[in-house]
């Protein structure tokens, strides 16, 4: 696969990512766009760790890889607690709920 396609690739996760945890109101629907754009990131520092060469320092993007899924089970985690103490996982809604 061409290096420009992956980081074409990359660079349209990060910004899907972004825009969709921007535009989002579901708690669980933003945590899902964060680790999308997150994804983005780890291939994109693959990708230049790859095309320099530096094969001994794609031990960063494994790192990041064990950090994103420690990430993706805390707010896990957090997001059914949530909706354990809301009943709701909107955010205008849980807004209301506050009084």
């Amino acid at each position: 696969m061409p290096f420009n396609l992956l980081f074409i690739l990359s660079g349209a996760l990060m910004i899907l990512g972004i825009c969709g945890a921007l535009c989002r109101r579901n708690l669980l629907a933003i945590s899902l766009c964060l680790h999308v754009a997150f994804l983005g990131i780890i291939l994109l520092i693959a990708t230049c760790f790859v095309e320099h060469g530096d094969i001994k320092n794609i031990s960063l993007a494994l790192i990041l890889i064990a950090i994103f899924s420690l990430q993706m089970m805390f707010t896990g985690g957090l997001v059914i607690f949530i909706y354990r103490n809301q009943g709701t996982l909107h955010i205008d809604e849980m807004r209301q709920l506050r009084g």
